[in-house]
């Protein structure tokens, strides 16, 4: 059970991370493109290993991989879209260097 907690922390960490970034560069004036992207990519593979390392420990390796995956892909798809979606409620909608 506390690989569960520890791993829906880390999850609520890594999507509540994003309206931080974009407080800070609502304020900076820079083009928040590049950050969306490159967090995004490397949060949602954090995410997905995350749940990979607590799958395999409270199942087994195989059905860790399988259902661990896919949870890594649709993190980082679901991350990117709430990432942008917190910018363009904050009014940050620079996406030019995207």
């Amino acid at each position: 059970m506390k690989e569960i907690r520890t791993s829906s922390l880390h999850s609520l960490f890594v999507f509540g991370l994003p309206i931080i970034i974009t407080a800070i560069y609502t304020k900076v004036e820079n083009s928040i493109g590049p950050v969306v992207f490159v967090y995004s990519i490397v949060g949602g593979i954090l995410f997905g290993l995350t749940w990979i390392k607590t799958l395999i420990k409270k199942l087994n390796r195989v059905a860790g991989l399988i259902i661990g995956v896919p949870i890594m892909i649709v993190g980082i798809v679901l991350l990117f879209n709430f990432f942008i979606w917190v910018s363009w409620i904050m009014g940050e909608m620079d996406y030019s260097l995207l």
